[in-house]
C-alpha cells in the first residue's frame, strides 16, 4: 500500500435548492454516502491509501483545519474516491507517510465514537 495526499476533488460546492430537491424526490434511491456527502464541499484535503493497481482502497477528507470530517469506506459510506474505481492522477499526489494516514484515522474514528455517544445521551 502507498499513501498519498492531495488537494484535487476539494472545490466541490455545497447542494442547492435544486440538487437538494432532486435528493428529496429520489429518496428511495440508495445514497452512496449518506451521512458524508453534505461535508464534501468542506473537504481542502484529501488523504488515501492506494493499492498496487493504484486504486483507492481507503479515504479521508480533512477540513481547512486538518481534522478529519469524513472517510471512506465507512459503515453505510462508501467514500468519494473508493468508490470510483479510478486510478489516481500520479501528478497531484504527495506521498505520505503510512503513520500519517493511520493516526488520522484512528483520530477520525475516535471523534465519530465521540459523536455517536453524544447523540444517544441527549
Amino acid at each position: 500500500m502507498r499513501y498519498y495526499s492531495t488537494t484535487l476533488g476539494t472545490n466541490l460546492k455545497p447542494a442547492d435548492w435544486r440538487m437538494k430537491l432532486v435528493y428529496a424526490l429520489l429518496w428511495f434511491i440508495p445514497r452512496t454516502n449518506p451521512d458524508f456527502e453534505v461535508h464534501f464541499s468542506s473537504i481542502r484535503r484529501w488523504y488515501l491509501e492506494v493499492d498496487d493497481a493504484e486504486l483507492p482502497v481507503r479515504e479521508l477528507g480533512l477540513d481547512g483545519n486538518g481534522t478529519p470530517i469524513t472517510a471512506g469506506p465507512w459503515e453505510r459510506n462508501f467514500g468519494f474516491w473508493t468508490d470510483s474505481g479510478e486510478p489516481l492522477p500520479q501528478d497531484r499526489l504527495e506521498e505520505i507517510d503510512r503513520t500519517e494516514f493511520e493516526t488520522m484515522w484512528q483520530r477520525f474514528a475516535r471523534l465519530r465514537a465521540d459523536i455517536t455517544h453524544v447523540s444517544h445521551v441527549a
